[in-house]
């Protein structure tokens, strides 16, 4: 039986004015609530200075995401992200199970990238 999955894609943006992003996480929300950052390392294989200004200031606010999921703020309405944002709540049916989805969702927006890198 298919299963309504909802989630929310986490995004850097260096310049708040921009529209210009990077997508650094994913958050399933729902019965399963769960959150994948992209690590350090993972971040280094992403970082294009072009398009992420500062590296110092990229390594530093991806650090901050990991340190809101560890004291379980990263959910929490009154928490102020600068450069941050969240994309609007997103829909997936699926027939796989939470984990499955989870991280094809990962595979998605972020992974894929990271396959590239040689």
């Amino acid at each position: 039986m298919r299963k309504i999955h909802e989630y929310q894609v986490i995004r850097y943006f260096p310049n708040e004015l921009s529209d210009e992003f990077i997508n650094v996480g994913v958050m399933l929300n729902g019965t399963v609530k769960k959150e994948h950052i992209i690590s350090t390392i993972e971040a280094t294989h992403l970082y294009s200075s072009v398009l992420m200004g500062d590296d110092k200031k990229f390594y530093a606010m991806i650090d901050y995401l990991h340190q809101l999921v560890q004291d379980k703020k990263l959910r929490d309405p009154h928490q102020y992200f600068h450069n941050f944002k969240f994309s609007e709540v997103k829909v997936l049916a699926s027939n796989e199970s939470d984990e499955v989805v989870f991280d094809e969702l990962f595979e998605t927006y972020i992974g894929y990238k990271l396959k590239r890198v040689v």
